[in-house]
């Protein structure tokens, strides 16, 4: 364990770098000195109008955005047909479309045939 002790000291574990004598305690004194006198800035009250900016520029955004998808993307036209029409229009390859995509099943759909009339 001596041994040890005296490695640290053989092996010179200095960094080289020492705090002049008395450093310390002048430190505060001459820190204050450097840094004079300041003076607080006072903060700046915050208008209606800073508030209110960029809720309006967010609106405008949007409805910009609004206004040119109404422009640039075409409506679909609606046809006014009644119910009659649609279900006359109606074919094989609808019915099994609609077949497909729905949760109904044939079984369901032989049965409200069968019933139905």
């Amino acid at each position: 364990m001596e041994k040890d002790k005296d490695i640290l000291k053989r092996i010179g574990c200095d960094s080289g770098m020492k705090v002049p004598d008395g450093y310390f305690e002048s430190f505060t004194s001459r820190m204050v000195n450097r840094l004079g006198e300041s003076e607080i800035e006072k903060e700046e009250k915050v208008t209606i109008w800073q508030r209110i900016k960029p809720w309006l520029y967010m609106t405008a955004m949007f409805a910009g955005i609004a206004l040119m998808v109404r422009l640039f993307v075409p409506e679909k036209e609606i046809e006014n047909t009644s119910v009659a029409e649609t279900e006359v229009n109606m074919t094989n390859e609808n019915v099994e479309d609609y077949l497909f995509y729905s949760n109904v099943d044939e079984y369901s759909v032989y049965e409200y045939l069968a019933l139905g009339d």
